[in-house]
């Protein structure tokens, strides 16, 4: 029987979440002009609190209208709904995504307000009975109940894809203050990373409310990549490019990368021996999963990391 590392188990996604950027649905224009944004990662088709509540079944409307005619569509496609117990979720679903023309587009579909697992597992379920297995489920964390059963959320669905954060309504939710800036909501971001990562999700974080200065962007996003986020929200073309940045490992980090799970794999499998040393360090399981991440930043397919890992073990 031959050995074999599986990559593919260590990411639960071989697609780039850095910047996601939501429009709302209200005005066709700005679907098109998002559609086209090169350099972002995922486009969200906003109904939720993009939308007012007046707008919303305009909003239902254009995406409809908008998708329904050939569309070049550069990022990753998702739609936002809005939280599952309310009326419009429903809405949403049946109005947009009963359309298989519509649906079968959308790759991806981002739950508001996500509090219970069911709630995941609701969406799943619609999903599966509707043929719709293609989409992935990011879930956003946007209350203090959701983030106490964020470890059941995370276990709740194979379909789910990533979790994300939304500070804005978790500070308005929980009553805390921007006086003393994100000190406050530390805690939360990292207890999201802590259980997302413990189920292999992917995890975004919140958004910069600056989109005039780039400095301030970059070094935004270099914070929340070094808290273990994978991605980060973005309300402004022009912060696509600061978060992908900050994201981009160097070339030095890519071979570091391809080193690390060449030498894991040859001392862990093939020789069987325990925890090695890199540079005084010792390096188990969870560096493995950072450097196939770094090296899916740079653009290699888990089909190209895997080819690396086969290699190790001749």
């Amino acid at each position: 029987m031959s050995l074999r590392f599986d990559i593919s188990k260590l990411v639960s996604s071989n697609k780039n979440r850095r910047a996601i950027l939501y429009t709302p649905s209200m005005e066709i224009k700005k679907l098109e002009k998002a559609s086209m944004l090169k350099g972002l990662d995922t486009v969200v088709f906003d109904l939720e609190d993009g939308v007012p509540m007046n707008l919303k079944p305009i909003g239902r409307k254009n995406i409809i209208e908008y998708l329904s005619k050939p569309r070049t569509i550069i990022p990753e496609l998702a739609i936002r709904i809005n939280a599952v117990d309310s009326k419009e979720s429903m809405k949403d679903l049946n109005e947009v995504l009963l359309n298989e023309s519509i649906a079968k587009q959308f790759k991806s579909l981002v739950i508001a307000k996500v509090e219970d697992p069911d709630e995941v597992r609701f969406v799943s379920r619609w999903l599966k009975l509707n043929n719709y297995e293609h989409m992935k489920i990011l879930a956003l964390i946007e209350t203090p109940l959701g983030l106490t059963k964020i470890n059941e959320i995370c276990k709740s669905s194979p379909a789910l894809d990533a979790i994300i954060y939304g500070a804005e309504d978790y500070r308005s939710a929980s009553g805390i203050s921007k006086e003393f800036g994100d000190s406050p909501i530390m805690y939360a971001r990292s207890s999201l990373v802590a259980s997302a990562r413990a189920h292999n999700l992917q995890v975004i974080d919140m958004t910069s409310l600056d989109f005039k200065r780039s400095e301030n962007v970059i070094k935004e996003a270099q914070l929340s990549k070094s808290f273990g986020f994978t991605g980060k929200q973005v309300i402004h073309p022009m912060q696509i490019e600061c978060v992908n940045q900050a994201y981009a490992p160097s070339e030095k980090d890519i071979n570091n990368s391809i080193e690390l799970i060449t030498r894991f794999i040859r001392t862990q499998i093939v020789e069987g021996k325990g925890v090695y040393g890199a540079e005084g360090n010792m390096v188990e399981l969870p560096h493995v999963k950072d450097a196939v991440q770094t090296l899916i930043y740079g653009g290699k397919a888990i089909s190209e990391i895997q080819k690396i890992a086969d290699e190790a073990l001749k």
